[in-house]
């Protein structure tokens, strides 16, 4: 199993545009679930360098999951980057999960996946969310989000870079997951592509190449 398909499976597992188990808070909106989205990224330079392999990362999820020996991708090292996401709503960001120690285990993290012999950085994430207390009427999903990301190995600098993500309804199928739209990284705008990351074609992402200036 590759980092993305794993990843799809944790996120269904727990509670993925799913509706259950709804409770009442006191905002007067109910707890209806996540939507997900992933987005995988090449940053590439003008002449069409990889600038994500060679990354360190780690076979260590940070969940307490390991990948297999052999897979080519796993959670780079959290010494190489920061990571911010920010929504449009803060009742859109799930809650953070820890450990019985108190470590945070989930989320925001920063995955590599080798595809085809290209490396992309992968963004997973997902949203919360609610609806309304008396019509159950879904709140509008998340339309944009955006990634403040600090990572000196692919953008040769100690600048944090804001990446602004669009989105739009689900795929057809895959599980729930969200398209992106559109990205914008430093004034440029970028389309993503629907990429399948499994041999059965039902784990689905959006993915884009940008260009980086080293």
């Amino acid at each position: 199993m590759n980092l993305f398909s794993l990843v799809s499976f944790i996120l269904i597992m727990n509670g993925c545009s799913n509706n259950a188990g709804i409770e009442k808070n006191e905002t007067g909106y109910v707890d209806a679930g996540y939507n997900c989205e992933q987005l995988f990224i090449s940053f590439q330079d003008v002449s069409g360098k990889d600038l994500v392999k060679g990354i360190g990362y780690s076979r260590d999820l940070g969940w307490g999951i390991f990948l297999e020996k052999g897979a080519e991708s796993g959670g780079v090292l959290p010494d190489l980057y920061t990571l911010e996401l920010v929504y449009p709503d803060p009742r859109m960001e799930p809650p953070k999960i820890f450990s019985d120690d108190g470590k945070i285990l989930y989320y925001p993290t920063l995955g590599v996946q080798e595809i085809d012999g290209c490396s992309y950085l992968l963004f997973y994430y997902h949203t919360k969310k609610w609806a309304d207390l008396d019509t159950q009427i879904l709140l509008p999903p998340a339309n944009w989000i955006n990634i403040n990301l600090k990572c000196p190995y692919v953008f040769g600098d100690e600048a944090v870079h804001k990446i602004v993500s669009y989105w739009g309804v689900p795929f057809e199928d895959g599980y729930y997951m969200q398209k992106c739209k559109r990205i914008v990284l430093d004034g440029k705008e970028y389309i993503p592509s629907r990429k399948s990351t499994s041999s059965d074609g039902l784990y689905n992402a959006s993915s884009v190449t940008v260009i980086v200036n080293k």
